[in-house]
């Protein structure tokens, strides 16, 4: 936010006030008596975090001087800390066409448009936040949040690892780090696991993982694998890699059998001939410059550095003819990131209700919803009445299928914010799942105002309320309108219907085509996980 507001600026009238008549002298006098009292009212509110008083005083302080840019900064500041996006959008683009120039309305469209899930504009104005301030810190995090946001989790990593560097004291930056470089495990994993579900590369990352989960005999199979087809050069990284691991064994946490798996791999499997360790991070291989920046990754791992040697391997990723064996060096530094960086946000931060929460979002992020609720219900413990912790403890026990205790939650949330538009179509999806359209329709009608991401699944609920009540022609324009959040093909397929039964024949056609499509889609997917969590006998 800007810094306090110079009344001078808006002195304009009153600094030629010896040529103005004694009326017009008054009145200019009145006026700038009129805009100081707002101007008090609007911080003694903003202040006592009032900032929907406050916004309305600085909307009467613009109307009264509508061509200050600063007065139209600080109301759309205000507006948005109100809840009040979409106005607060207005205002900034008020303010910035007085004056370009300005820093605050730039930074805080993005933090609106944001808000409003527009994450391309918003991008587009972090950007612009971020060349005019390329150290500020408040715009790091924002554009850290923005890159998580449109699935960027690269991008938003290297945003909330600047601020770690400017700011090393700074909790949020520490958390917003680890929880980027998890978001990079779940794409880069994602696509090892998938678009080279058979690469040595992607076998070694399995048997990994086996050996922090404490599989001995699954680790020790694909540890099996993934040699029996590595070339020397893989052999030779893949057999220093298992040795750090042995050397980080308590750091790792890992179970003793996984232990023993990594002695018994080290004993049984020699270096190439001709290789030995020291070479691996000091000689510079007769290969593309490419393959080497994936040797300096992998050497950066091991030297104990993961942020280099992410960059390493996301620098290489694009060129390298083994996009495999980049991705693997993604995984493995962001997993160490991610520890380190959560590390140093428990060390940092205070047993406060928005720690907590923090907390309780990440575990919901790895699937853990049991103890996402615990942190949940600590933070409940600290607030009773706060707003994010029981929306958290409500998505947490939908994961969990404990639908009472997820109702129980929202009515709770409900009884403070009645009009929240997620917390009502959150109480529709429950009651839905149990079955109970019925009792749907006014939580419904007060979730229309979800953001342009839920869109698509309040319109899916709606059509089933429609279906429910037998009004088939407006549940189909409501899937119509839903399809956009279908992911798996349940809403074509349940669209195919309802055209069949309307006599609709070659949009049933369509919608079944597309439907089998992305079932296909989902099934091939699913094999693909089957398959990396069943490592195969070589």
């Amino acid at each position: 936010m800007s810094g306090p507001i110079q009344r001078r600026c808006y002195l304009l009238a009153v600094l030629c006030c010896l040529a103005l008549s004694p009326a017009k002298r008054v009145a200019a006098q009145t006026a700038q008596s009129a805009l100081d009292t707002m101007l008090d009212r609007a911080q003694a509110a903003q202040n006592a975090n009032d900032y929907k008083s406050a916004a309305l005083w600085y909307g009467r302080a613009t109307s009264l001087a509508p061509g200050m840019a600063e007065l139209w900064s600080n109301r759309g500041v205000m507006e948005l800390l109100a809840g009040k996006a979409g106005e607060s959008i207005v205002s900034m683009h008020h303010a910035l066409n007085l004056n370009p120039d300005l820093f605050t309305p730039t930074l805080f469209l993005g933090k609106a448009y944001l808000e409003t899930g527009h994450q391309d504009q918003a991008l587009l104005w972090l950007r612009r936040a971020h060349a005019a301030r390329p150290d500020d810190v408040e715009t790091l995090l924002t554009l850290g949040r923005a890159w998580m946001e449109d699935g960027q989790g690269g991008e938003s990593a290297t945003a909330f690892s600047a601020v770690t560097r400017l700011d090393p004291d700074n909790p949020n930056a520490w958390f917003g780090l680890g929880t980027a470089a998890l978001r990079v495990i779940q794409e880069d994993g994602s696509r090892l696991a998938t678009s080279y579900a058979h690469s040595v590369w992607s076998q070694a990352l399995l048997a990994d993982d086996f050996l922090e989960q404490g599989k001995p005999i699954q680790a020790a199979a694909a540890y099996k694998d993934a040699l029996h087809h590595a070339s020397a050069a893989e052999t030779a990284e893949l057999l220093t890699n298992a040795r750090w691991m042995q050397s980080q064994a308590e750091t790792l946490a890992l179970p003793a059998d996984s232990i023993q798996v990594l002695q018994k791999l080290s004993v049984a499997r020699a270096l190439p001939a001709g290789v030995s360790l020291p070479d691996l991070c000091t000689t510079t291989s007769p290969r593309s410059l490419n393959q080497d920046s994936l040797r300096k990754a992998a050497c950066a791992f091991w030297a104990g550095d993961p942020e280099r040697c992410a960059s390493l391997a996301a620098a290489a990723l694009p060129h390298t003819p083994d996009p495999a064996q980049a991705l693997y060096w993604l995984v493995k530094s962001n997993e160490r990131l991610a520890v380190n960086a959560l590390g140093q946000f428990e060390a940092l931060s205070t047993d406060s209700a928005a720690n907590l929460i923090l907390l309780g979002n990440l575990y919901r992020m790895q699937r853990q919803p049991d103890k996402a609720l615990a942190e949940y219900s600590k933070a409940l413990a600290l607030d009773p009445r706060n707003p994010a912790a029981l929306t958290g403890a409500v998505l947490a026990c939908i994961d969990a299928v404990r639908l009472d205790d997820a109702a129980a939650f929202d009515r709770r949330a409900l009884n403070y914010q009645p009009l929240d538009p997620e917390l009502n179509l959150l109480m529709a999806e429950v009651l839905d799942t149990e079955d109970q359209q019925s009792s749907e329709g006014p939580y419904l009608e007060r979730a229309r105002g979800v953001p342009p991401q839920l869109q698509p699944r309040l319109h899916y609920l709606m059509a089933r309320l429609d279906v429910h009540n037998g009004k088939i022609v407006a549940a189909i324009k409501e899937y119509e309108l839903a399809l956009p959040g279908d992911k798996d093909g349940t809403m074509h397929y349940q669209l195919a219907r309802l055209y069949r039964q309307v006599g609709n024949l070659a949009a049933a056609q369509d919608a079944m085509a597309k439907a089998k499509a992305l079932i296909a889609k989902r099934d091939a997917a699913a094999v693909v996980v089957l398959q990396q969590a069943t490592p195969s006998n070589p």
